[in-house]
């Protein structure tokens, strides 16, 4: 999932604008039609993303077919982050 910068700014403000923001959970990421997170609760508070992945699909697929496959990257969400120190699957 991806983020315009200008989003990610909304969203700061929104929780920097709301004192009565006590606890939420907002998903930091921009109007993406393949977005499985529900950002209803950012909704309520005012964000209006403006970015959308789309727009740098091509560009980013291109990218990704470039990298080493990486089966623990495939597994979880947060890609190749997750595999920097993934060891459940490490024996003792």
């Amino acid at each position: 999932m991806w983020i315009k910068p200008e989003d990610l700014a909304q969203l700061v403000r929104i929780g920097l604008e709301h004192p009565d923001i006590r606890y939420e959970i907002f998903y930091g990421v921009s109007d993406n039609a393949a977005s499985w997170w529900d950002n209803s609760n950012a909704r309520r508070f005012g964000y209006r993303p403006q970015g959308r992945a789309e727009d740098f699909r091509a560009e980013a697929m291109a990218a990704q077919q470039k990298l080493a496959a990486d089966a623990i990257a495939g597994r979880y969400q947060g890609g190749p982050y997750c595999s920097n120190e993934y060891d459940v699957d490490r024996e003792e």
